[in-house]
């Protein structure tokens, strides 16, 4: 999962990957502590837990401008034209890498609802499995 995410961060740009999690962390992060406030307690775990899955690509990103400042290279971007041919050959599964990527954020999250909508539904209609 880390080399997919390095890979985001290299095709899609450093500082565009850095900026875009920072941006979707702080607004659904903001959403969860409207919900802790409001004490909608599933809400803002959901909410809270999208906003902690974006940190390991601040992270990553973070570092990877680090090690690109004090070594001095800059790796090319998707945006890139002249680039982008190059890192087409050198990552011929990026779609994969997507949704690999799309699924693993997500899969904790809906086997997560799953479980409270098993909760809710046996507690409401009183259901012996």
């Amino acid at each position: 999962m880390r080399g997919i995410i390095q890979r985001h961060n290299r095709l899609n740009g450093i500082v565009f990957s850095v900026a875009e999690f920072v941006l979707i962390a702080l607004l659904v992060g903001s959403f969860g502590a409207y919900y802790i406030l409001h004490q909608r307690i599933w809400m803002a775990i959901i909410s809270c837990g999208i906003a902690l899955n974006c940190v390991p690509v601040v992270v990553f990103g973070v570092q990877e401008l680090v090690r690109g400042r004090v070594s001095g290279s800059r790796a090319g971007s998707f945006w890139d034209k002249q680039a982008r041919d190059q890192l087409k050959r050198e990552n011929p599964h990026m779609l994969r890498d997507t949704l690999v990527l799309t699924v693993g954020t997500l899969l904790p999250f809906m086997t997560l609802a799953a479980v409270l909508f098993e909760v809710l539904e046996s507690r409401k209609g009183g259901r012996a499995d």
